[in-house]
Order: C-alpha cells, then sequence, then structure tokens
C-alpha cells in the first residue's frame, strides 16, 4: 500500500509541475501581447500621428499597467516611462514628464524617441535652442525621420521663420502629399511670409483632404476675418466648434467675428466658452471687455480690462488703448492719459495709442503736447483720418481757426468725411 502510495504521489507531482509550466507559458504570452499591443500604439505611423503628442498615450499606459510586476521586462518599463512622459506633456505637467523621460534615458539612453520627447517638452517650454538641438540630434540618428522634420518646420513657425518652416515642409510634402496637416501648416508657413492668397489655397487643400480638420477650418476663419470676408469667417469658425467642441481657438474665432458683427450676446456667449477652455488666453479676457464696452458698460469694461492687466495677462499695447479709450468715454482724461503713455511705452509706433494721448491732452488743456501727439500719430498712419479731425477739434477749441482749417483739409485729404467738410464750411 505504502509503496502505490508513493507512485500515485509521484503522479500527481509530475502533473502539477506541467500545469505550472502551463501557467507560466500563459503569463509569458499575455506579457508579450501586451507589449505588443501597446508598441503598436507607441509605433503608430507618421500619417496616423504625425506630431509625437498625437500618440495615444494613455491607451498604451492602459495596456501597460495590466502588466504584474513579475511579466514586466527593462523593455516595457521603457515604453511605459516613454508613453507616461508623453501623457504628462500632453497636460502640460513638464516636471513629471521630465522625471518619466529621465528615466527612459537612464536605461536606453538617448533615442530618436526620446530625442522627439525632449524637443517637444523644451518646445512647451518656449526653450527654443534647446528644442532646436533635440530635433538636430535626432535627424542625426535619421535624417529621414517624418517626425523630426515636422518638429522642426513647427519650430520655425513657433520663430516665425516662415522660409526655414517651408523648408522642412516642402520635404515632407513630396513623400506625403495628401496629408492634410502638412498643407495645413503649410499655409501658417506661406501666411507668414506675406503670401496670402498662397496659404488660403493651401488651407482649402487641406481642407479638400480632410474635411474634419479643425484647425485648417480655423486657420481659414482666421484669414477670411483679416480680409473682411466676416460671413466666409463665421461660417468656418463655427464648422469647427462642431468638430472640436472642446478646443478654445474654434469659440474664440466665433466670438471675435460675432463681435465684429455686432452679435453681441452671441460674441459675449462663444468668448466665454473660449475662456473656460482657455483660462489665461489675453485675447478673449480683452474681447469680452470689448463686448462690454461695445454694450456701453464703460465701467464693467474698464474694470475688466484693468484685470487683464493687473494679472498680466496682457501687456500688449493695444490692451491700454482699449483701456485709455474707455475711459475718454467715461469722461476720465488723466486715467485714460497715463493709460495711453503705457501703450505708447511699449509700443512707440502704434498710432491709436498717439491719438487717444492726444485726444485725452486736448482734454486736458495741454495744447502743445496734444499736438505733438496727434501729428505723430498722423505720421505714422498715413491713411487715417481720425489724429487730423482730433487736430481740428483741438485747434478749434484753442480759438486758432487758421491751424484748425489746415489739419480739416488734411482729414479731408485722406479721404471724405461729412465732420470734416461740415466743420470747414463752418470756419
Amino acid at each position: 500500500m505504502k509503496k502505490k502510495l508513493s507512485i500515485i504521489l509521484s503522479i500527481t507531482a509530475i502533473a502539477s509541475v506541467g500545469l505550472y509550466a502551463f501557467s507560466v507559458m500563459d503569463s509569458a504570452q499575455e506579457s508579450e501581447a501586451l507589449l505588443a499591443q501597446a508598441s503598436e500604439i507607441m509605433d503608430v505611423g507618421f500619417t496616423e500621428a504625425p506630431d509625437i503628442l498625437d500618440l495615444e498615450a494613455d491607451e498604451a499606459l492602459g495596456i501597460l499597467e495590466r502588466l504584474s510586476e513579475d511579466q514586466r521586462t527593462e523593455e516595457s518599463r521603457n515604453l511605459e516611462a516613454s508613453a507616461r512622459a508623453i501623457s504628462h506633456l500632453k497636460k502640460g505637467e513638464l516636471v513629471f514628464a521630465e522625471g518619466a523621460l529621465r528615466t527612459v534615458r537612464q536605461s536606453e539612453g538617448w533615442t530618436l524617441r526620446t530625442r522627439l520627447i525632449a524637443a517637444s517638452m523644451s518646445r512647451a517650454g518656449n526653450h527654443v535652442n534647446a528644442a532646436s538641438d533635440h530635433v538636430n540630434a535626432a535627424l542625426s540618428i535619421d535624417p529621414n525621420s517624418p517626425r523630426a522634420l515636422l518638429l522642426r518646420a513647427d519650430i520655425s513657425l513657433d520663430a516665425e521663420e516662415s522660409r526655414a518652416a517651408l523648408a522642412s515642409l516642402n520635404l515632407l510634402l513630396e513623400e506625403h502629399p495628401e496629408m492634410a496637416a502638412l498643407h495645413n501648416r503649410r499655409g501658417l508657413a506661406l501666411e507668414l511670409g506675406g503670401e496670402e492668397a498662397e496659404a488660403l489655397r493651401a488651407y482649402s487643400r487641406a481642407l479638400e483632404l480632410d474635411a474634419e480638420a479643425f484647425s485648417a477650418h480655423v486657420n481659414r476663419g482666421r484669414m477670411m476675418r483679416e480680409r473682411g470676408e466676416l460671413e466666409e469667417a463665421y461660417s468656418s469658425y463655427q464648422t469647427a466648434t462642431e468638430l472640436a467642441p472642446a478646443e478654445a481657438d474654434p469659440w474664440l474665432g466665433v466670438g471675435l467675428v460675432a463681435l465684429d458683427l455686432g452679435l453681441l450676446e452671441e460674441s459675449e456667449t462663444a468668448l466665454l466658452r473660449a475662456r473656460e477652455l482657455e483660462p489665461h488666453d489675453d485675447v478673449a479676457c480683452v474681447a469680452l471687455a470689448d463686448v462690454a464696452a461695445a454694450q456701453g458698460d464703460l465701467d464693467s469694461a474698464v474694470e475688466q480690462y484693468r484685470e487683464v492687466l493687473r494679472r498680466g495677462v496682457s501687456e500688449r499695447a493695444a490692451t491700454w488703448v482699449k483701456l485709455g479709450n474707455a475711459l475718454l468715454r467715461q469722461h476720465e482724461a488723466a486715467g485714460a492719459r497715463l493709460a495711453f503713455e503705457e501703450a505708447v511705452e511699449r509700443d512707440d509706433d502704434l498710432a491709436p495709442a498717439y491719438n487717444g494721448l492726444g485726444a485725452a491732452l486736448s482734454v486736458l488743456g495741454e495744447v502743445a503736447d496734444a499736438t505733438a501727439a496727434l501729428e505723430r500719430a498722423a505720421s505714422l498712419d498715413p491713411m487715417d483720418p481720425n489724429p487730423l479731425m482730433n487736430l481740428g477739434l483741438l485747434h478749434e477749441r484753442a480759438g486758432d481757426s487758421n491751424a484748425a482749417r489746415a489739419a480739416w483739409q488734411r482729414a479731408l485729404d485722406r479721404g471724405p468725411s461729412r465732420i470734416a467738410e461740415r466743420h470747414l464750411a463752418a470756419l
């Protein structure tokens, strides 16, 4: 009996070993399958994910996190750290992204992928030279890397170097002529170079290739607005909001065009949505103050302009000009003068700043300084009659009919004006 029992136990032991081996084999196959799935996501082709930030890093992370500790390998840990770096970078969490990237570099050193992540990280932090260095290093690893070439183009666009951007984009378009994203960026480069007609054609080509390319709709809308074709601009921006309702730029565009069209309630709604999505966007914040000014709510407009400037969201001279104009409408000439002086300090070539300063000084009775400011505004913008009309009013108040007559005539020389004609006839 003992011998028989011993045989049974031996058979059982052998069977257990077989089951364990089978279990290990299943675990290895599972880890390989998960790693393959994650790798497929992180190694997706350029046409599917042109920018490294287009990679579905969170999806890859979700797959890799299913690996148990004993299933993790150096390869899977490095891939997970790379995905984590991209995920943090997408969220603007640069410190965490740097930590994840450091983990990969300590294991793998510098690779094409880590160089591209580092370049994107430097670009996000406005470290232009470092971003360029990383891109150049990536191209030394693979001179034909499309993502590196695209990143080089984007860095050039950031720096408003249209020729450099076009050089990279044209190389990419030779290999990928049907990519909407490339034509969209080419439009931006052409626009920077002043080639507006060609830029518009590039945006249109992008939309022919991909009607759902919301950024091309946004860029086309911006160009249409600049050309004064407001209905076309409005249509482009509206389409963009439908395609990308969680993006701020389309809503901002709708708000700005609606403001141009005098649709104040619609403008305010769109701008509030844009600010909600991008709280620190100075354009949306200033435009909301513009809406208040257009509605005649000057107290609110002045407070909003001041709040924007106080928070440092906008240091642009144009915002100080808008504050000055609102204060002038409130008959706060002294405060307006300070605002216009701030604008002039930030941009000495801004005609509206000098025009506003001249108007404020006129109200304050400082004729000589007002005259100098208005003459400066007139010289900076040879097409604008308003500084000369303000100059005519200034001389009329000072009792200098000859100087007033000359100013009104100069205003008329720039274009027809019933106001100028009426004042000239009365002198």
